[in-house]
C-alpha cells in the first residue's frame, strides 16, 4: 500500500487507510514536534490536533502521495501557534530590503553536498543536538526544520506561518549563520566536527539521534499511546471532549475501529514482542526529556499480570520498571560553563549573588508578584546593587542614584538579566509591577522606593551537575540578621533544582533545604579515632598554611598576607576553639578577617567543626566573664567606641551589641574596659 491508495481508502472510511497514514508518519512527526517545542506534552497536543485536523481534511488533499509534507505543514502551524502562545511576538513578519533570488539553490545545494559519517556517542549526539538547536531562535527553528526536514517549500513555509516569503528567506539565511557560530564555539571547546559545514552537521546528527530513539523503542511508544485520542476521533475534526459534527459515520467507526487495534498491537506487541521492561529518557533539543513506557514481554506473550487490563494510554504509576538501559549522562558543571548553559548568561559568581539575595525558596508552586518585588528590593540593595561589595559584585546592578522624587534608579536591563535565572517575568514599561508597589520603566531605568534589608547573606556554590533536562547545584548558604541590636546568624545547606526554558536556557525552578553536604563540609566534619584536639587543629593550620582547598581566606578584602590565631573556650564547654585570622586592611584601619573552628567528641576522638561564616574584627578582647569574645570598632567621625559580643551557639556564630560598653575615645570607661578585659594574644602562622 502506498499514500494514494491510503488516502483513497481512509476518505470510505476503512480502518487500514487510517492505520497506513498513522503508523507511517507518526514516529518522525513526533520526534520533529519536540524539536519545534522542546517540551513533550506540548507536543503530543500539537499531534493530537494536526491528526484530528488532516483525516477531517483528506477532500482537500489535492496530492495524496504529498500526505506526509501536507500533515508537516499543519504540524509547523500549529506548533508555531503553540510558541507564540507563550510569546506574541514570535513570528512577527521581519522586513527584507532585498530579496535574494539565489537564496534558495544555495540551501538545497549544501543541504546534499555533505553526508557525514559521525562517530559519536549516543550522549555525545544528544548533547551535540541540543547544543545546536539551541544557537536558533523560535522563528529559525520552525523554519529549518520545515525546509531542510519536512522538505516544505519557502512559499508554503510563508502560507502556513502567515509570513512573507522574504521572511522566511531571512529566517532560514540568519539560522545557518548562528549554527556556523556554535560550530565554530564548539569545535573551539574540543568537540570533533570531522570537518562537516554546520547545516549538513545538525541534520546528520538530527537522523542519528532520531534512529536512536526509534531504536529504543521511545517513538514506538508514543506511536501507540496516542492512537486512541486521535484515531478514535479520525475524520471529525474535533478533539477528545468537544462537541463533534456531524460526521461521515463510516469515517468516524473506522477511526475507531483501527484505534482499538492499535492500542492492543501497539502497546503489547512492540518491536516483534522483544521491547523489555524499561524507562527511557532522552534529552531533547532545548534539554526536556521525553519518556517512554513498555510493557515487557517475552516471546510474543506479555510480561503482566493476568488480570491487568491493557489501557490505550499507559501512566507512569500503572508499569512496573525493571532497569534503564542507558541512563542519561551526567555532567559535572565547571566555573566557564555558567554563562552558557544559565539563562540571563550569569557567571557562577553573579548565580550565587542570586542565591543569596534572590527568592530564599521556591516551591512547586513557583512565585507570585510580592516574591518578585522582594527579590527585586534584596537584589538591589544587596552588595551587588548598592556597590558595597567586592569589585565582582559593583557591576552587577548599575545604579544611577536617585531622580528628583528621591526614588532610587537602577538598570533595568540588569536587574532583568538576574531575573531571568530564576523567572520569566521582566520589569518593562508595560509589566513593571502593581501599582501599590510604585515601581516605574522607563528609558531602561527602573524607578521604585527600596526598603532597607535586615540581612547579609552569602553563599558558596560547593557542587554543580547536570543532564539536558535539569541542573542541580548544591550551596551552602549563611545569613545574618540584624534586629534591634541582635545578631542571628543561619546557616543551611541547600539545593536549587533548574530546568530548561523556553530558549533551552537553565532556570531555577526549586530552592529548597537539602540534606546533600558539600565536600568541604563533610571533610571538615570528619573525625579520626584516636587525635586529640590538638592534632586536630594542628591539621587545620597546616592545610590553612599550605592554602588547600576550603582553608583559605576569599572574602575579597585586601589582604597583608599575614595570618595569626589563638586559642579560647568561647561557648564554655570544655573544649578550646580555634581562631584562625588573616590581617587586611579596610579604610585607615588594620583588620582581622577571622574563621572559627570547634572539636567534639566522638569515636574515642575529636571530630572539627568550622563554624559557618567569618567575622572581621579591630580589635578582640577577652570578657570578665569568660563568655565569648568581645570586639571593639571605632567610629572615626564620633570617636565612640562601638563594643560587640562574638559568641558560639549550637555551631553558629553570632554577634551581639554591647550598649553597656559603648563609650569615648580616652575616656575613663575606655581605661576600665582595656584592664578588666584583656587583649587576645595572637600567635603568628604565617
Amino acid at each position: 500500500m502506498d499514500y494514494r491508495q491510503a488516502v483513497g481508502l481512509a476518505k470510505k472510511g476503512k480502518e487500514e487507510g487510517f492505520q497506513f497514514l498513522y503508523e507511517n508518519t507518526y514516529k518522525n512527526k513526533y520526534y520533529l514536534a519536540l524539536k519545534y517545542l522542546k517540551n513533550e506534552q506540548e507536543a503530543q497536543d500539537v499531534l493530537q490536533e494536526a491528526y484530528i485536523k488532516a483525516f477531517a481534511r483528506l477532500d482537500q488533499l489535492e496530492k495524496p502521495e504529498a500526505f506526509p509534507s501536507w500533515l508537516g505543514t499543519i504540524i509547523g502551524n500549529l506548533a508555531k501557534n503553540k510558541l507564540q502562545q507563550k510569546n506574541p511576538l514570535l513570528f512577527s513578519d521581519v522586513a527584507v530590503h532585498t530579496e535574494d533570488e539565489s537564496f534558495e539553490y544555495k540551501i538545497e545545494d549544501e543541504r546534499t553536498s555533505y553526508q557525514p559519517e559521525l562517530a559519536y556517542s549516543r550522549q555525545e549526539t544528544q548533547q551535540l543536538v541540543h547544543e545546536m538547536i539551541s544557537a536558533l531562535s523560535e522563528e529559525q527553528r520552525v523554519c529549518i526544520l520545515m525546509y531542510e526536514i519536512e522538505g516544505i517549500s519557502i512559499k508554503e513555509i510563508a502560507a502556513a506561518l502567515d509570513c512573507s516569503v522574504n521572511t522566511v528567506k531571512s529566517r532560514l539565511s540568519y539560522g545557518r549563520k548562528n549554527l556556523k557560530k556554535k560550530a565554530e564555539e564548539l569545535q573551539k571547546k574540543g568537540y570533533r566536527l570531522y570537518g562537516c559545514p554546520a547545516l549538513p552537521l545538525l541534520l546528520s546528527l538530527l537522523r542519528r539521534e532520531e534512529s536512536s530513539l526509534s531504536a529504543d523503542g521511545l517513538l514506538e511508544a508514543a506511536q501507540s499511546q496516542a492512537a486512541q485520542p486521535i484515531l478514535s476521533h479520525a475524520g471529525t475534526g474535533q478533539v477528545p471532549g468537544a462537541n463533534t459534527a456531524a460526521v461521515s459515520q463510516k469515517v468516524l467507526e473506522g477511526g475507531k475501529s483501527v484505534a482499538a487495534g492499535m492500542a492492543k498491537k501497539g502497546l503489547l506487541y512492540t518491536i516483534a514482542g522483544k521491547v523489555t521492561a524499561a524507562v527511557v529518557g532522552v534529552a531533547v533539543a532545548g534539554g526536556v526529556a521525553g519518556a517512554a513506557y513498555y510493557l515487557g514481554t517475552q516471546g510474543d506473550k506479555p510480561v503482566s499480570k493476568p488480570e491487568m487490563e491493557v489501557s490505550s494510554v499507559i501512566s507512569v504509576s500503572q508499569v512496573q520498571v525493571s532497569q534503564s538501559p542507558e541512563e542519561p549522562q551526567v555532567l559535572k558543571l565547571a566555573d566557564e560553563d555558567y554563562p552558557g548553559l544559565i539563562a540571563g548568561n550569569l557567571t557562577k559568581a553573579e548565580v550565587e549573588y542570586v542565591l543569596s539575595y534572590g527568592p530564599a525558596e521556591i516551591s512547586a508552586q513557583g512565585l507570585e508578584q510580592k516574591d518578585y518585588v522582594n527579590a527585586l528590593n534584596a537584589l538591589c540593595q544587596g552588595p551587588g546593587g548598592s556597590g558595597m561589595g567586592s569589585a565582582d559584585q559593583k557591576s552587577l546592578i548599575e545604579s544611577y542614584g536617585y531622580d528628583s522624587r528621591y526614588r532610587s534608579v537602577y538598570s533595568v536591563t540588569d536587574i532583568n538579566r538576574l531575573f531571568l535565572s530564576f523567572a520569566d517575568y521582566q520589569f518593562t514599561e508595560k509589566n513593571h509591577g502593581a501599582n501599590e508597589w510604585n515601581i516605574q520603566v522607563e528609558d531602561e531605568k527602573l524607578y521604585f522606593f527600596p526598603s532597607t534589608i535586615n540581612f547579609t547573606a552569602e553563599t558558596k556554590i560547593t557542587a554543580a551537575e547536570y543532564t539536558g533536562e535539569e541542573m542541580i547545584l548544591y550551596f551552602t548558604y549563611d545569613c545574618s540578621f540584624y534586629d534591634m541590636g541582635q545578631t542571628k546568624k543561619t546557616h543551611a545547606s541547600k539545593k536549587a533544582t533548574l530546568h530548561p526554558n523556553a530558549e533551552g536556557k537553565f532556570q531555577i525552578v526549586r530552592i529548597e533545604e537539602s540534606e546533600k553536604k558539600s565536600e568541604q563540609e563533610t571533610s571538615l566534619s570528619s573525625s579520626v579515632e584516636g587525635q586529640s584536639v590538638d592534632e586536630v587543629y594542628a591539621g587545620v593550620l597546616d592545610s590553612i598554611k599550605n592554602k588547600e582547598s576550603g582553608y583559605r581566606f576569599t572574602n575579597g578584602l585586601d589582604y597583608t598576607g599575614k595570618i595569626k590565631y589563638f586559642y579560647q573556650d568561647i561557648n564554655q564547654d570544655g573544649i578550646k576553639d580555634l581562631i584562625v585570622g588573616a590581617e587586611c586592611s579596610q579604610d585607615v584601619f588594620m583588620k582581622m578577617d577571622c574563621k572559627f573552628y570547634s572539636c567534639q567528641k566522638e569515636n574515642g576522638g575529636y571530630r572539627l567543626i568550622e563554624i559557618p561564616d567569618s567575622q572581621l574584627v579591630t580589635d578582640l578582647y577577652l570578657p570578665q566573664d569568660g563568655y565569648g569574645l568581645l570586639s571593639l570598632d571605632l567610629a572615626r567621625m564620633s570617636g565612640m567606641y562601638e563594643c560587640n559580643r562574638i559568641s558560639i551557639e549550637n555551631n553558629v556564630l553570632n554577634r551581639t551589641h554591647l550598649p553597656a560598653y559603648s563609650f569615648q575615645l580616652g575616656d575613663s570607661d575606655e581605661k576600665n574596659f582595656r584592664e578588666e578585659n584583656p587583649n587576645v594574644k595572637w600567635i603568628d602562622l604565617v
